[in-house]
């Protein structure tokens, strides 16, 4: 099933999610922003927010639920959202 809605506004939330959740993690910490790592960390949230929206379209979600999670995969991060999917990979197509 193919959502209706186009991708790049799931892509944006995750970028966005990603950002906040580096900032709001580095601020809990009383650590200083560096802020090209909140533009790595937003671009990277935004490519594994891709994966996550390519995932829900897969497994038929509708678009509250996709948004959902593309939304808390791109605020954990990119490196936990791999892990996280390959796992995901690996187990459909029979690695281990």
């Amino acid at each position: 099933m193919q959502l209706k809605e186009p991708a790049i506004g799931y892509v944006l939330l995750a970028a966005v999610a990603g950002a906040l959740g580096y900032i709001v993690r580095q601020q809990n910490a009383k650590e200083a922003i560096v802020w090209t790592e909140v533009l790595v960390r937003g671009a990277s949230a935004g490519f594994v927010g891709l994966l996550v929206y390519w995932l829900c379209a897969y497994m038929k979600l509708d678009s509250n639920i996709t948004g959902i999670t593309v939304g808390v995969f791109g605020w954990i991060g990119a490196t936990a959202t791999m892990e996280v999917l390959r796992k995901i990979v690996f187990n459909r197509i029979g690695e281990k």
